[in-house]
């Protein structure tokens, strides 16, 4: 996953994150914590979709699982939301 640099901080490294197939996050690197502005603690074991932006159309979301879980490739530009309430762009691959 990488941001949107016109509105996301920079990073060292891209926004990184590992999912079970059920949506549940199970480890990510710190420029995902930094682009979420969620404690760790709180992410890891907890569902991913805390971090979408409620504008995002829920159809998109349930394409872009429906591509993931059959093994296929995915890559669109989504709508974020980081702890305070910001909206991050973020391109999903």
């Amino acid at each position: 996953m990488s941001t949107n640099p016109a509105t996301s901080p920079s990073f060292d490294e891209p926004p990184m994150s590992l999912l079970t197939p059920n949506g549940v996050l199970e480890s990510c690197n710190p420029s995902y914590l930094q682009m979420s502005g969620i404690p760790e603690a709180s992410l890891v074991g907890s569902a991913h979709e805390q971090i979408n932006h409620p504008h995002m159309p829920r159809l998109v979301v349930e394409d872009m699982w429906r591509a993931l879980r059959a093994g296929a490739p995915w890559t669109r530009p989504i709508k974020g939301r980081r702890r305070d309430g910001e909206r991050n762009g973020v391109s999903f691959t």
